[in-house]
């Protein structure tokens, strides 16, 4: 099993214990991280079963304003930014720090504003025999349920933990 981690985020694999798939055919990814594993679904040359995705970070349609804006934010204090930006992934529950902090840039921050997810890109995945499964909250301050449904309700089975944050945490 391959893991890719979300942004901000290190070794936070363990909140979807319950639910990872473990074989070695398996490739996982929380938020951001399920930008870099659907891309690594797609681009890989071994064997895939199964791309698990938890709460994938989607802003392809929020607007370049919103993007611009977010890009400036993190450009004139990243910190400040971080720390807000991980408080709204926590809400509705109360912030705590259990979550590790992983080293982070702009970069990162803006491909994970202005990744596309592509239909034509899942359609390959089924074409291919990959089974994908997306878990997401309709509580999530992130990402939204009409996003996650419109993108990957025809090629994937969608799991809605109700009442969660974006980690997933009731």
């Amino acid at each position: 099993m391959k893991y890719f981690s979300g942004f901000t985020c290190r070794d936070e694999q363990y909140l979807f214990e319950e639910f990872i798939d473990k074989s070695e055919f398996s490739i996982c990814g929380f938020s951001y991280g399920a930008q870099k594993a659907l891309n690594k679904a797609l681009n890989s040359t071994s064997r895939v079963d199964k791309l698990q995705l938890f709460s994938p970070a989607i802003f392809q349609n929020r607007s370049e304003k919103f993007k611009k804006l977010q890009l400036k934010l993190y450009n004139a204090n990243s910190a400040l930014y971080v720390q807000n930006f991980r408080i709204n992934s926590y809400s509705p529950q109360p912030y705590d720090e259990d979550i590790l902090l992983s080293a982070h840039n702009e970069d990162e921050l803006r491909e994970l504003l202005y990744y596309e997810y592509s239909k034509n890109d899942l359609q390959e995945l089924e074409r291919r025999g990959v089974d994908i499964e997306v878990y997401y909250s309709c509580s999530d301050k992130i990402t939204t349920c009409k996003d996650v449904k419109d993108i990957f309700l025809d090629y994937a089975t969608l799991y809605e933990i109700k009442s969660a944050n974006h980690f997933l945490m009731l």
